[in-house]
């Protein structure tokens, strides 16, 4: 990849955010250089969306599929559960591919808030240090992050301030809302209040790209 992709999305339900995610995703495993797409699909909801794309129940099964591969496939959609723990070695193999991008839906669940950081060390490794990166090969990469979540507090801080992109949907409830007015402005609340299905408002950066 040229550049280093970071973007961070912040939508209630039914909003469009999967939506949204998915047309990034798309365009990233199949307009860019990145190597491959890494889904971490905790809710089954990423099932059948590209007919190409490797989706896996088990890390066996992902070792086992690779095997069998000369190329990474653009898509790998991990199904491996909802508890974070057994994605671990998603995370380190980001870093020993290279120039993966990893999208993240509901980021509390790998990040929680807190004092201090409660997730895996690679993926806080990946945050801090994406843009350099050494893979399996000791070539530097870089490892993106797609990161999203309804509620932003949940989320740990060092996630989301580092990311380039920071958008929005129409939000509902004062803690978004506060948490938009104390990071970004209170001029970034009136634009949100009653934006419609599937529209952003950039509160940092720009739109990623989806087309």
């Amino acid at each position: 990849m040229a550049e280093r992709v970071y973007d961070f999305y912040v939508g209630r339900q039914s909003s469009g955010k999967t939506f949204t995610l998915k047309r990034r995703a798309n365009y990233l495993a199949y307009r860019t250089r990145a190597t491959s797409v890494f889904v971490l699909d905790t809710q089954y909801e990423w099932s059948d969306v590209w007919p190409d794309a490797l989706s896996v129940e088990s890390w066996g099964d992902y070792l086992a599929e690779m095997h069998e591969r000369e190329f990474y496939p653009p898509v790998v959609v991990f199904q491996l559960g909802i508890e974070p723990d057994a994605y671990r070695e998603v995370f380190l193999e980001a870093i020993a591919v290279g120039d993966v991008v990893l999208v993240i839906d509901e980021a509390y669940t790998f990040a929680p808030a807190g004092s201090t950081w409660r997730g895996d060390s690679d993926l806080r490794r990946i945050v801090y240090a994406g843009r350099h990166l050494r893979n399996a090969d000791g070539e530097l990469s870089t490892v993106g992050i797609i990161a999203a979540t309804q509620r932003p507090r949940s989320v740990h801080l060092d996630l989301w301030t580092q990311a380039n992109n920071i958008v929005t949907t129409r939000v509902e409830g004062d803690n978004v809302r506060k948490w938009i007015a104390e990071n970004f402005g209170s001029e970034h609340l009136a634009p949100v209040a009653d934006l419609p299905q599937y529209r952003w408002h950039v509160l940092r950066g720009s739109m990623p790209r989806h087309t």
